[in-house]
């Protein structure tokens, strides 16, 4: 490494907990790798920190302090970093507005370095889903026919007419 690493965990690990941090951030929010990691070789454990915005901290954990499912998804998620990593792990949900207070680099606190940032493959949006399927249906859709309208006059039958209507305007955004 060199005289001022960023960090004092080797990139397989940091790979490793990044691998195990896509599940987190999926849940909960980003979580950041802080503490002595980062600033010192002989750290006792890996503190790893989810902070959630105040208004979805207070709606999950009604008691601030000592509230039971707040300590159960730590464990939970600790237990989790542990498997996945092999690594001593601290890890806590915080508040953002003590985080921020308590840990910030103006008053001595480390710097925090996000976990689990990925490029994501592109997803479409349940739009872009449900056009697909019209587009699939309509394909084995069989053209509508109309014995009240010959083929070259505009179809005024109600579902007939929409589904042209709906073909036309599939093929003017295709």
């Amino acid at each position: 490494m060199g005289a001022n690493p960023w960090s004092y965990l080797d990139a397989p690990v940091l790979d490793r907990l990044d691998m195990a941090s896509v599940l987190v951030r999926d849940v909960l929010d980003t979580p950041y790798l802080v503490g002595s990691c980062l600033t010192k070789p002989d750290y006792r454990d890996v503190d790893i920190r989810v902070i959630l915005l105040d208004e979805r901290y207070d709606e999950l954990f009604k008691r601030p302090h000592a509230d039971p499912l707040r300590h159960l998804i730590q464990v939970a998620i600790t237990d989790h970093y542990v498997k996945e990593t092999g690594l001593r792990i601290d890890f806590q949900i915080q508040r953002m507005t003590e985080a921020n207070e308590q840990y910030s680099t103006e008053k001595g606190g480390t710097r925090r370095h996000p976990l689990g940032i990925y490029p994501w493959p592109y997803v479409p949006d349940s739009s872009e889903i449900t056009l697909t399927r019209i587009r699939e249906t309509l394909e084995n859709y069989p053209q509508p026919k109309c014995r009240k309208h010959p083929k070259d006059r505009p179809i005024k039958c109600g579902w007939k007419s929409a589904i042209e209507d709906i073909r036309k305007i599939l093929e003017a955004h295709s």
